[in-house]
């Protein structure tokens, strides 16, 4: 997760990747919702949140707000209402995505850059969702194949073996 957040935070804010930036967090905080008790998952994206913010300027508690907020809005999807196939995955992480887009533009707009914010809202829109549409399914394969490895289910393998072929 750090070195997916050092990625994030690194390689690709520079002129060209700037325009590919992926939410690797955002990511995170909704597998962990589908796939992990309310402890747990909080604590990770507490953590990953702090690191995040290491290496951003947003506000404070702005990371920390969203990417929890996105992990409690998962947990309550996942135990109520939402499929957990790739798609309907997919398009939840694409959705809270652009809600977190739209909320760092009010909040750019309240601190009077509303113009600016607006335009780098919509420079970044449709890159914004086309990376996060193909980074979700692939990223909950791997995490769904680490999870598998480091369970500790004597079974947990043979699903793994069954899920290759």
């Amino acid at each position: 997760m750090v070195g997916a957040i050092t990625l994030q935070s690194t390689v690709f804010s520079y002129f060209p990747l700037h325009y590919i930036q992926p939410d690797f967090v955002i990511i995170v905080a909704i597998y962990l919702g589908f796939r992990r008790n309310v402890v747990e998952g909080a604590v990770l994206i507490i953590i990953a949140s702090l690191i995040m913010q290491s290496h951003t300027s947003a506000t404070p508690m702005f990371l920390r707000t969203v990417y929890l907020y996105g992990f409690v809005l998962a947990q309550l999807l996942s135990k109520t209402v939402l499929v957990s196939n790739l798609f309907s995955i997919t398009v939840f992480t694409v959705s809270l995505t652009l809600i977190k887009r739209i909320a760092l533009l009010v909040w750019l707009a309240a601190q009077g850059n509303g113009g600016h914010g607006f335009r780098h809202f919509l420079i970044y829109l449709i890159p914004t969702i086309v990376v996060q549409s193909v980074l979700t399914p692939i990223l909950f394969g791997w995490f769904h194949v680490i999870d598998l490895k480091t369970f500790k289910d004597e079974h947990a393998e043979d699903e793994y073996d069954m899920n290759k072929g």
